[in-house]
């Protein structure tokens, strides 16, 4: 769902709440309630697409993934033969092997648990678009709700495709933020204090919006 705000339903003054189902293509319904400030109004939402899967930094973890996937069950191997060929079926005959599984539940994350990961939270991610601040809210297992003041952008990094769909970063992450979208958990997605709209048909759109709506210095 991607739509600008047309209209006077979307338009509240704080302290009332906006509401709009959070996932309309869902039999899951859930209830987005943004406290709006003095005077602000909603002028876009709109939320990730899903099956974008792949990204820039994928060209990056995709091999070094399959090399983690690899040196992994190689170590499986390796020491699980050799622990039974020294020790002939004793005690600490499986010490070794047991040391190599954390490596490849990282491995098997990495090559495709991060996928499913990311699927997920997109289908539990919101974006929105005020005269005053970006909206990020996130409904997974708690909800978590993150701003970023129009007056507190300094650049907008856009990658946009011929059709208008793209992601829209607004602020320098600098080589860190390469991974904030390839569906690593451990890495927040405000990166820095920085919030970014990711894989959006309409980024095009959104970008000029929100280029027209920020203060000019």
């Amino acid at each position: 769902m991607f739509r600008p705000v047309s209209g006077s339903s979307f338009v509240y003054n704080a302290p009332h709440l906006l509401r709009e189902a959070f996932m309309e293509d869902s039999s899951e319904t859930h209830a987005l309630e943004i406290k709006l400030l003095s005077n602000e109004t909603i002028h876009w939402y709109g939320k990730p697409n899903p099956w974008v899967i792949f990204g820039p930094a994928d060209r990056f973890l995709i091999p070094f993934s399959l090399l983690c996937g690899v040196f992994a069950f190689y170590w499986e191997y390796t020491t699980f033969n050799l622990e039974s060929q020294i020790l002939n079926g004793g005690p600490f005959t499986y010490l070794y092997p047991i040391t190599g599984i954390p490596v490849i539940l990282v491995a098997l994350y990495l090559i495709i648990g991060r996928f499913f990961y990311k699927f997920w939270l997109k289908t539990k991610t919101i974006y929105a678009v005020s005269n005053k601040r970006l909206i990020v809210i996130t409904q997974g297992k708690s909800r978590k709700e993150r701003f970023q003041f129009l007056n507190h952008i300094k650049m907008i990094e856009k990658s946009v495709d011929k059709n208008g769909a793209g992601s829209l970063t607004f602020g320098d992450l600098g080589r860190g933020g390469l991974f904030t979208n390839a569906g690593i958990f451990l890495i927040d997605k405000d990166f820095q204090g920085v919030l970014s709209f990711f894989d959006l048909p309409d980024a095009e759109e959104v970008y000029q919006l929100v280029d027209q709506l920020r203060p000019k210095k």
